[in-house]
């Protein structure tokens, strides 16, 4: 499977479905799911880093607008790709060590829950 790696609290942001834009300088032609990781660095409490986050449909790749702010969570900045993500899944938080760009992944390496994972407002409350 095709990964890619993403900085807390953006990677469980997507997992939630509450960051459905990610922006990026570059562009790619792949289309189809997509594991979320979380970058090792930096450390953002209460959020899981250096792990697998979830799995996304990225559907679309077009340019980022100033309207896109608020589904990617950050400032318009011009000359950069909105990456569309849809559906997310989540996986076990195995370990697994990140890298730039797109790489792969064995499929054997990720676990899907057998229950539903915690929400975003039970992680936050938990680190309360």
């Amino acid at each position: 499977m095709k990964a890619l790696t993403i900085k807390q609290p953006y990677a469980s942001l997507i997992s939630e479905g509450l960051k459905t834009l990610e922006i990026r300088s570059w562009s790619t032609s792949y289309r189809g799911d997509l594991l979320i990781t979380a970058s090792k660095l930096p450390k953002h409490p209460p959020y899981p880093n250096g792990v697998m986050i979830c799995i996304v449909e990225l559907t679309d790749i077009r340019p980022f607008i100033n309207s896109d702010t608020e589904m990617a969570h950050i400032p318009f900045t011009p000359n950069l790709f909105a990456w569309v993500l849809n559906n997310p899944r989540p996986v076990i938080q195995s370990p697994i060590k990140g890298k730039l760009g797109i790489f792969n992944i064995s499929n054997e390496l990720i676990e899907h829950p057998k229950q539903p994972m915690p929400s975003h407002d039970a992680i936050i409350a938990r680190a309360e």
